[in-house]
């Protein structure tokens, strides 16, 4: 039996979109420097007093496509694991461009990205769930 030759297409497009989110997230890439030693872990900082529905949409919707990305890899799979290690991989993605905004002046880190981003991920591995036979 000859197996059909498995395309590389989901791996390649979820680094080079990984890629792009460290971009935009770490950009302009100066003036590191180390946060005030008052300034709390953005994990355990108090939730911003106001939250703006348009930052939230646009993490979102920049996630999506990672966690649908990142889904798609790995056909041998069970779908639920392909969908925990969509979401998984975005949200340690998340977290790692959180914690280096930190390090960023010009940039903000805080918890309501992290959900954001998270759920993101969620909806668009969600999205790479296969379809029942009878709806495809």
């Amino acid at each position: 039996m000859i197996e059909a030759h498995r395309t590389r297409l989901p791996q390649y497009l979820a680094v080079l979109y990984g890629l792009m989110i460290v971009y935009a997230s770490l950009e302009p890439f100066s003036g590191w420097m180390a946060p005030l030693p008052d300034t709390p872990f953005f994990l355990f900082a108090p939730w911003p007093p106001r939250i703006r529905r348009f930052d939230v949409a646009i993490n979102m919707i920049a996630y999506a496509p990672l966690g649908f990305f990142v889904a798609l890899i790995g056909d041998r799979r069970s779908a639920y694991a392909r969908f925990v290690t969509g979401v998984g991989v975005a949200a340690i993605l998340s977290f790692t461009m959180e914690t280096a905004q930190a390090f960023l002046p010009t940039r903000e880190s805080d918890v309501v990205d992290f959900v954001s981003n998270t759920i993101g991920a969620t909806f668009g591995a969600a999205a790479a769930w296969p379809k029942p036979a009878a709806c495809a």
